[in-house]
């Protein structure tokens, strides 16, 4: 098999990045289920973990190159400017895509992550404990699904907490941080922080999601290394219990309360089929990619 140049792998890493950062401000899709689709899940967590004391240790001592392999930060680096050209280019795209074809938007999404999870199913050795875990998982994720949301204030220290819980959530498959910034008020604030480039709000966010980093990949990464198995399961049972929030014929204009329909007419039927039959297609396109660049990662 061929190698890879490393341009290349720097240009996927950032196309990754974007994706990421396209799910994560689609209420419903979570970045960490773009990262689990293209195959940098385990990489993206094992890094994450990795920005501890002994990076911190190798700084402190002046060996740049060594903390710097030890975090993987040409790998996170590409990530966070794909994420951070996503946000930039894209927040005004998703906004008007939810507001006038929120029915092919979510059906492709829908389709995205239905084929996703059937190639997850495929992986997990299936028992007693996996299926409890699996259980677990969508039930977590159905009660955010349909969870009330509550109007904070937008204040600092709702914006640092909103960004540490979010930034967990989005880590997660399937659990999207959007969807926890909505249900707490945050979400249009924190849109509106990006589009008018208020560095105050910003700051305060990216502190909280640095926070959430932190803690939480460290032990999702002793989940993946400990119980890998179950760890999976739960994941599968996550991105299961999210599909309701992707249903592409929702009621109403509330995209914090979920409210499920059928098609209102035979145009949005074939919208909506059609949608979800190109997010199947897109990730099949995805998974060949993945096969004939040996991953990329």
């Amino acid at each position: 098999m061929k190698s890879i140049p490393k341009g290349s792998k720097w240009v996927g890493w950032v196309a990754r990045g974007f994706l990421m950062g396209v799910a994560d401000m689609v209420p419903g899709v979570s970045g960490g289920t773009m990262a689990l689709i293209t195959g940098i899940y385990d990489r993206l967590i094992t890094a994450l973990s990795r920005l501890d004391l002994t990076a911190l240790g190798l700084l402190w001592r002046r060996d740049i190159a060594a903390a710097w392999r030890h975090v993987d930060a040409n790998f996170l680096l590409c990530l966070l400017g794909g994420i951070l050209m996503a946000l930039v280019v894209m927040s005004h795209v998703v906004s008007w895509l939810l507001v006038n074809v929120p029915v092919a938007l979510w059906g492709f999404f829908l389709g995205l992550l239905a084929a996703a999870l059937h190639a997850l199913l495929a992986d997990v050795v299936w028992g007693r404990k996996t299926v409890v875990a699996m259980l677990a998982g969508t039930l977590l994720a159905l009660t955010t699904a349909f969870a009330s949301g509550a109007a904070l204030e937008p204040i600092p220290i709702w914006y640092f907490l909103g960004g540490m819980v979010a930034i967990s959530a989005m880590i997660l498959p399937g659990i999207s941080g959007s969807l926890i910034l909505l249900l707490l008020g945050l979400y249009l604030p924190a849109v509106e922080a990006i589009r008018q480039f208020d560095i105050g709000v910003i700051l305060i966010i990216g502190s909280g999601c640095a926070t959430g980093i932190l803690l939480f990949s460290r032990l999702l990464r002793w989940f993946m290394t400990q119980h890998r198995m179950l760890t999976m399961a739960a994941l599968c049972g996550v991105v299961l219990g999210a599909m309701p929030r992707l249903w592409p014929w929702q009621g109403g204009e509330d995209l914090i309360q979920l409210s499920l329909r059928l098609p209102d007419s035979t145009a949005s039927l074939i919208t909506g089929t059609m949608a979800v039959a190109v997010g199947v297609l897109v990730y099949a396109g995805i998974r060949w990619m993945l096969r004939n660049s040996d991953q990329g990662v």
